[in-house]
């Protein structure tokens, strides 16, 4: 079974909906989805290292960095596909509404806790 609460994915999962484009902050609408997903992925590494170093004062590895970054910018609703399809509309100025980032967070909880369970010895 996956574990899902633990803080090395539950931090992250919450981090992707806080920081998922549009959500709490967004680059100027000139910049494409693409370019977003990709600051707003290293925005999420460097916040999730500092709470974890400085607040959780828990060690991470290179793969607890790199892969969530990863998954954040493929499930970046609108950029490959948007759950639920319905909500495929943009949202506000472009961005994805809360429905499907909270779609997008549970499914990157989900696949990072997978990731996790499957490759222990990177974690």
């Amino acid at each position: 079974m996956f574990d899902v609460t633990g803080p090395k994915v539950l931090l992250p999962a919450v981090l992707f909906a806080v920081l998922s484009p549009g959500m709490l902050l967004a680059l100027p609408s000139g910049a494409g989805l693409l370019v977003q997903a990709v600051v707003h992925a290293l925005v999420l590494s460097l916040v999730y290292w500092a709470i974890a170093k400085f607040v959780l004062k828990i060690s991470l590895t290179t793969a607890d960095l790199f892969v969530p970054a990863v998954l954040f910018v493929l499930l970046t609703p609108g950029l490959l596909l948007t759950i639920p399809p319905k909500n495929a509309g943009l949202f506000m100025s472009g961005q994805s509404s809360p429905m499907a980032v909270g779609a997008h967070t549970l499914v990157f909880a989900l696949l990072f806790a997978f990731l996790r369970g499957q490759f222990p010895q990177y974690y």
